[in-house]
């Protein structure tokens, strides 16, 4: 039977999706957005609440004494938190400063007596970021690259965690390093997210903050979302824009509701014109 299809929005609020889902049916609710970002949502979703990692706030964040990135340019896709890790970048010298006696206000004496003692930070990056000034390491590779050497990372800290093979001598001594720092540090924040469109990259950020977590160390993890409510949506149940499209394929669909979302910017374009010509309304 032909049906309707009502699509919600990551950009929308929960109480609109809601609404929407309400009216048409959960059977006829789609999140409108294709199924790998609605798997990352979900994967992210389920780490925080069936582990006992953290999702920090922005002031937790610049607390952090050791960071690591995994696949985000983080002044382009969530530039708040950008400024607060570069914030954090600080926290070894403002601790320096007050054991000294030196308070954190005293900016100018803090940075006398710290010169250039930074944060130990890590970024693993398919591009140049803002951000690389602070890092220790920079690692530039492929998403799947940097997701290897976070589930490398992740096997350093908790050996039962899975155990990454033929991962090239660098990168396997990058790795070491990396989750030495994390395990020695106080408040460690692990910073991934969905702008690379990996799902690998995702898990390989939740088993690092697992493994922290089963050390008995605070386990900060912190992800960048797509858009303003991707995690409030990924809350609600419903199908992907991949089914959608199917199901206007099969003619099983012949009018969507469409609520604040713009297609056009997640799928392909001369797809959706043929759609539209099967679905009018």
């Amino acid at each position: 039977d032909n049906k309707v299809a009502a699509i919600g929005s990551p950009r929308a609020s929960l109480e609109s999706n809601f609404a929407l889902q309400t009216l048409f049916g959960k059977e006829n609710f789609y999140h409108g957005i294709s199924a790998n970002e609605q798997m990352m949502i979900k994967t992210i979703i389920n780490i925080y609440q069936n582990s006992s990692v953290h999702s920090p706030s922005l002031k937790e964040m610049e607390k952090a004494d050791t960071v690591f990135v995994l696949g985000e340019d983080l002044t382009n896709t969530a530039p708040l938190m950008a400024l607060s890790l570069r914030q954090a970048s600080r926290t070894t010298s403002i601790e320096i400063a007050e054991k000294n006696g030196i308070p954190e206000w005293n900016d100018q004496a803090v940075r006398e007596l710290a010169q250039d003692i930074k944060t130990p930070f890590y970024i693993a990056t398919s591009n140049s970021t803002k951000l690389d000034d602070l890092a220790e390491n920079v690692y530039r590779a492929s998403a799947d690259d940097i997701a290897r050497l976070g589930f490398a990372v992740a096997s350093f800290i908790n050996k039962e965690a899975p155990e990454v093979k033929d991962l090239d001598k660098n990168d396997l001594k990058l790795a070491q390093k990396i989750a030495q720092g994390l395990l020695e540090a106080k408040n460690p924040l692990i910073v991934s997210g969905t702008h690379s469109n990996s799902l690998e990259l995702i898990q390989a950020a939740g088993n690092i903050g697992l493994a922290l977590a089963s050390a008995g160390k605070n386990s900060n993890l912190s992800f960048s979302l797509s858009e303003c409510n991707s995690m409030g949506l990924g809350l609600m149940n419903g199908g992907s824009l991949d089914e959608v499209i199917e199901l206007i394929k099969n003619d099983r669909v012949k009018t969507l509701i469409v609520l604040e979302n713009d297609l056009y910017r997640k799928t392909d374009q001369n797809l959706l014109a043929c759609l539209s010509e099967k679905c009018p309304q």
